[in-house]
């Protein structure tokens, strides 16, 4: 693992309530993982291998339309993917693509259930994360929506 994991998840929203010794037991569930450039991590449609933590390096994130791709984000070391599909067992919702070489740490699906099941005080912090990730998240869609609609019914009355 590398040095410095400890405090990367318990700087990402989703690990931030964790105790420190919770951290650590997480960790010991984890595993290094490399990538390099435009190599996939998660695959649209596809089960998520796991819950990656990106360590170093830059991804993209990506949303099939037709026979293209569009960018929906970059994300950076620090942030987290799959958290949701790996929770709530669904297939991938967009593909995550390495700019180029990336470094991991990932935990994969059975792993994280046995972490759950050990440590079911900090399965509840990790899941409540969750829901305030996701509530923000719909937030934020609830006001790109209600932009879009401006937009358009600015558009419509021309």
């Amino acid at each position: 693992m590398a040095p410095n994991l400890h405090e990367i998840l318990a700087a990402i929203p989703l690990f931030s309530t964790l105790e420190p010794a919770e951290i650590a037991e997480f960790v010991r569930y984890m595993a290094n993982q490399s990538f390099t450039a435009n190599q996939p991590i998660l695959v649209e449609g596809h089960p998520p291998p796991g819950l990656y933590v990106i360590l170093d390096g830059k991804v993209a994130v990506m949303k099939r339309r037709g026979e293209d791709a569009d960018l929906i984000c970059d994300l950076d070391g620090g942030e987290c993917v799959g958290e949701v599909e790996i929770i709530d067992n669904t297939d991938c919702t967009a593909s995550v693509v390495s700019y180029g070489n990336v470094e991991t740490a990932v935990i994969v699906k059975e792993n994280l259930e046995a972490f759950f099941t050990t440590y079911p005080a900090a399965a509840n912090k990790i899941l409540r994360q969750i829901v305030r990730v996701l509530a923000a998240r719909l937030h934020q869609a609830n006001i790109s929506y209600s932009s879009l609609m401006h937009i358009a019914e600015s558009i419509g009355d021309e």
